[in-house]
């Protein structure tokens, strides 16, 4: 079975922030693979403003959890 999920929009602005659903749902089902889409800049958030949230993203990648697909500049 296949569950595809999409999101718009994934950037460490509250307003669309949702990196603890992410890791709970990795939490559930650690062999999920969830593909985000990113803008570089969301209502004048860059990505680079949290770092924290960027380490976290970044670990989540690494894992195989997370991937980051490209949804304009801004």
């Amino acid at each position: 079975m296949n569950l595809i999920l999409e999101f718009d929009d994934f950037n460490p602005n509250p307003e669309v922030d949702c990196l603890k659903e992410i890791k709970e749902l990795v939490g559930l089902f650690p062999k999920i693979k969830l593909t985000m889409f990113t803008p570089a800049l969301y209502n004048n958030t860059p990505l680079y403003s949290n770092p924290t949230w960027c380490d976290e993203v970044r670990r989540l990648i690494e894992e195989d959890n997370l991937r980051l697909a490209i949804h304009g500049c801004y």
